[in-house]
């Protein structure tokens, strides 16, 4: 977490003497636990620094617009100045994005429309965060509980008199992480916010007097609109929160209170932005998180995953030291930063002293950092990395980190030719800045997205893949996929499994990992195989620079994981009550949602948790009817055990069917308009081998 930017305005001498107080007493507060580097810190501890730099430094932002407020809105309005979509670089375009926009507007429009009319502003029932903190707090089986306790629930209107959504425009400084482990989406956030007008396109519309936001993830390479409310986590208890003494020492005085405790952004409990009042940090984090079900399942990621969701890129992952030629990656990868693609880097965990969190030039171990640009200047090669907690204490100590030999011997001429073309300040404590030697030696890991200018699409197939026997390897050939190309053209493809943060709690207990290769049909030579990768993805990608007209096979190839929730374990939580209901429904739904993405998935079996459309309600015979009775008891000998079968599956075996293995296999292609014709799937029947039958499965991509 953060800690916040210094002041720049002097408090007066009596509310100085006041906040010394307060931020004495509030050590009382002890309750209020918060996480660093995934590792909790003592509350009393953690409490004595939120609430110094809270009550010390409120007006300690920023501020882009020179002090100037900007007049509320008074209708729902568009995410930004930049409304074109089809800009150079940005969102990847067809699939449904116009209509995911579209629906976005609608929406935000309906709910300002509906709420001016009550003279209410909007709170949104499916994510209260006031009334329902159990519900957007916590996973299904919560491991944060005593880390996520946030001391209440506040309107963005109630935090600044006049806040704006962008102060000017998006950029990395902009970004302060907070108490929440999701360093992998702010990292990318911080990342994309670098190439201006990105992020006012996430952000479609909103009503700011109302409180009402629409934004637009791309999740399962489809793009779905998310509306929040501007209720936002804080760090401060309300005055009457504090113990009598706690009051005493503030004079009893609450208005002063509320003045310096709970006004600004720097009381909240989760993200905020480095600028006075502006808000579209914290509320693209909420949400993201609404879109995941709970803030806690934001914890912990790739960010690479996360620019696939904001963006609809491409991602690749690769461990450093497998770099060939690294002037060529230089020149065809990390020059372009910033320009048609996305990077992050992170340092691998250690594997003695685990409990360490920095390295020896303060770099934080499992801790995502994003790539802000790459540049030549002077005869050297350097790099601008950003720490999402913005502001720390560790500064970069290597070497060009400030105060180093290689500043000071530098000639003033020199020194601010580097510093102009890297844009980069000395002393600013959110980034800092290596020559690429050191780059290649101070990470281990690395993740890139490509996204797409306006002339490319993209199309998508997701099927459902039979169960294979236990002991059994999948091999090539299990499941393919067709895809037809009109005329030449680059090509990306991407072969996915379904996401399961959003209820990884009832994910069953196989994880998957995948590779391809491609061939033109007919061909028995592989045109291009998938990038290797190093960690569980849940993707992997393979670029050809360019294909011919024709039809092509892809055919993957899965690995199965074993072990990672043990048997019957959604049986003995639901038999042991260790579940909330309403999570567990909405988790349900969510699985179901994504299952129903394949093709060939068997509805009548996910129909039950599948939202009913509001023009579309159920009739009484679609409910399901309930369970047979049990059968009668047989008279055979209880001890004797049946014979198993040869070639079952842990499918078949499993007596709980939530043990049972489900992997759903998604394929996309990117390709030039106009020259990716059709992309199909196909299962071949047991024993056929890879050979497609006269009229076979073939399904055609939506």
């Amino acid at each position: 977490m953060p800690l916040p930017s210094s002041g720049t305005r002097n408090l007066k001498e009596p509310l100085s003497a006041l906040l010394v107080g307060i931020t004495a007493t509030c050590l009382a507060l002890g309750a209020y636990a918060t996480l660093r580097n995934g590792k909790p810190l003592k509350a009393r501890v953690k409490l004595t620094a939120t609430i110094r730099a809270t009550l010390e430094r409120t007006s300690s932002y920023t501020s882009k617009s020179g002090g100037a407020t900007s007049t509320l809105k008074s209708a729902a309005t568009k995410g930004g100045s930049d409304d074109d979509i089809s800009g150079e670089i940005g969102l990847l375009l067809g699939g449904n994005l116009e209509a995911a926009i579209q629906e976005c507007k609608e929406r935000v429009e309906r709910i300002s429309r509906e709420c001016r009319a009550e003279n209410r502003k909007f709170r949104d029932l499916e994510f209260d965060l006031e009334s329902d903190k159990e519900l957007c707090l916590y996973t299904l089986s919560s491991t944060r509980r005593s880390l996520l306790c946030p001391a209440d629930t506040i309107r963005i209107t109630d935090l600044w008199e006049h806040p704006k959504f962008f102060a000017d425009h998006a950029n990395p400084n902009d970004i302060r992480q907070g108490t929440l482990g999701d360093c992998w989406f702010l990292s990318a956030l911080s990342t994309i916010s670098g190439l201006k007008g990105l992020v006012s396109k996430l952000c479609v519309a909103r009503d700011e007097e109302v409180g009402v936001y629409g934004f637009i993830f791309c999740k399962h390479g489809i793009w779905t609109p998310v509306i929040v409310d501007d209720l936002l986590y804080s760090q401060m208890p309300i005055y009457e929160n504090l113990r009598t003494r706690e009051q005493q020492i503030c004079r009893q005085d609450k208005d002063a209170y509320n003045a310096m405790a709970r006004k600004g952004g720097e009381g909240l409990f989760f993200a905020k932005s480095g600028y006075d009042g502006e808000t579209w940090v914290p509320l693209i984090e909420k949400a993201f998180a609404k879109l995941h079900g709970t803030y806690e399942a934001l914890s912990g990621g790739q960010t690479a995953q996360a620019l696939e969701d904001l963006t609809g890129g491409v991602n690749e992952s690769w461990k450093i030291m497998d770099i060939l030629d690294t002037d060529r990656f230089w020149e065809e990868e990390l020059s372009k930063a910033g320009v048609d693609r996305f990077f992050d880097v992170s340092l691998a965990r250690l594997t003695k002293n685990a409990s360490q969190t920095y390295n020896t030039e303060n770099l934080v171990f499992r801790h995502a950092y994003s790539v802000l640009r790459a540049r030549q200047v002077c005869g050297r090669r350097f790099v601008v990395i950003r720490n999402p907690w913005g502001k720390t204490i560790a500064k970069w100590n290597g070497r060009w980190g400030d105060g180093s030999k290689e500043w000071t011997e530098l000639g003033r001429e020199e020194r601010e030719e580097i510093l102009r073309v890297m844009e980069y300040k000395l002393g600013d404590y959110g980034t800092l800045m290596m020559e690429y030697s050191d780059f290649l030696t101070c990470w281990h890991y690395i993740q890139r997205v490509i996204v797409f200018d306006s002339s490319w699409r993209a199309s998508q197939i997701w099927i459902e893949v039979p169960p294979k026997p236990d002991g059994f390897p999948w091999q090539f050939g299990e499941v393919m996929y067709y895809f037809t190309l009109s005329k030449p053209s680059p090509v990306h493809i991407v072969l996915s499994q379904i996401d399961w943060r959003a209820f990884e709690d009832i994910s069953g207990r196989v994880w998957f990992l995948l590779d391809f290769y491609v061939c033109k049909r007919g061909e028995k030579d592989w045109r291009g195989v998938s990038a290797l990768t190093f960690l569980w993805e849940r993707s992997v990608s393979c670029y050809l620079e360019t294909l011919e007209e024709g039809e092509y096979v892809v055919y993957p190839r899965v690995q199965r994981y074993f072990g990672f929730k043990k048997m019957c374990y959604f049986k003995e939580a639901l038999q042991e009550k260790k579940w909330d209901e309403r999570k567990l429904a909405r988790a349900l739904t969510r699985r179901a949602q994504c299952f129903a993405l394949a093709e060939n998935a068997d509805h009548n079996s996910i129909a039950p948790y599948l939202p009913t459309a509001q023009d579309a309600p159920r009739p009484p015979n679609a409910i399901p009817p309930p369970p047979p009775p049990p059968p009668p008891p047989t008279t055979t000998d209880p001890k004797k055990k049946p014979p198993i079968p040869t070639h079952v599956t842990l499918y078949e075996l499993c007596k709980d069917p939530e043990d049972r293995q489900k992997l759903v296999l998604g394929l996309r292609v990117y390709a030039k308009e106009g020259c990716l014709e059709s992309i199909r799937g196909w299962i071949p029947s047991p024993g056929m081998g890879a050979y497609e039958p006269e009229g076979g499965w073939p399904v055609a991509a939506v």
